[in-house]
């Protein structure tokens, strides 16, 4: 079995939104416009930190973002002024870029099932797909970028404990021999003006070390096979329930309208396609076929 983030992320808020996802491979067919603005700034960054190239960095924004109707704060305008004003801030960067968008997966683990007739052992691979890892004076870390809305210094408490850049941390160790944790790159989306940035009102650019220790890693390590196999039990015995508590949270669950439903084909056929999820790469793939196949 291949996990990653995403998977587990999915299992942990609700198994019933890991089944509908990663089993069912159902998105929504509109993206929610953070998701999608979040994503086209970091192919932006992505180009950045190969190819140090500003203009093909804003292409590769504008090719992968469309202004949506009814939002005015993520638009290609703001999204093109964040970028300028990001590659004039870190045009001389503190760190060495080492790796930059790279996959790389390890061996997590086995697990063991006794009671399953013909399963009686599978060995477990953790992937993940990093921003960047970059080597800052004498330590590697793991460089994540981020895009929100509610950028301020609590926004970083979120980072530790966080099982996302555990695994990140995990995998960069594994693939260079030492992490020390991860840099989160941090791009605050609003709407302030350019005089009101240039009187210090407002910052739309922080970063934030977030430090991993070798027995930090090694507790990820134990407690995701741990997830695991609690993933593997609910699959193997098809036993997946509703976390309804965690239905209104993150801006409402993407699969809340199934449910709602009571999982009717025709709300899914309206507003969801197919896809498959990539844990080696950390995408998303189009099945063949058509969006209903």
């Amino acid at each position: 079995m291949i996990v990653d983030y995403t998977m587990l992320g999915a299992f942990l808020h609700c198994p019933m939104q890991f089944k509908l996802f990663v089993l069912d491979g159902l998105v929504l067919k509109e993206k929610p416009a953070p998701l999608a603005f979040g994503g086209a700034i970091h192919l932006a960054l992505s180009e950045w930190y190969r190819s140090s190239n500003e203009e093909k960095s804003l292409q590769a924004f504008k090719d992968n973002y469309v202004d949506l109707e009814g939002e005015g704060t993520r638009t290609l305008a703001n999204g093109e002024r964040l970028l300028r004003e990001y590659f004039v801030k870190y045009a001389h960067e503190p760190f060495e870029v080492i790796y930059n968008e790279r996959s790389f997966a390890a061996h997590l683990g086995e697990i063991v099932d006794r009671n399953h007739p013909y399963l009686k052992y599978e060995p477990i691979t953790y992937a993940g797909r990093f921003d960047s890892i970059v080597r800052w004076g004498n330590y590697v870390y793991v460089l994540e970028h981020k895009t929100t809305s509610r950028l301020g210094y609590s926004y970083f408490e979120q980072f530790f404990p966080n099982i996302q850049l555990d695994g990140y941390a995990f995998l960069c160790r594994a693939l260079i021999g030492k992490c020390d944790g991860a840099v989160v790159n941090a791009l605050g989306v609003n709407k302030s003006t350019q005089a009101e940035r240039e009187k210090g009102g407002t910052s739309n650019y922080y970063r934030h070390i977030s430090s991993r220790t070798e027995k930090q890693l090694d507790a990820f390590q134990a407690d995701t096979m741990r997830i695991v196999e609690c993933i593997h039990h609910s699959t193997v015995y098809h036993a997946f329930y509703q976390n309804k508590t965690a239905c209104s949270t993150w801006g409402m669950c993407s699969y809340r309208d199934i449910c709602r439903a009571n999982f009717d084909s025709r709300v899914i056929e309206m507003g969801y396609r197919k896809v498959k999820w990539n844990a080696l790469l950390g995408r998303q793939e189009e099945m063949e076929g058509g969006e209903n196949q």
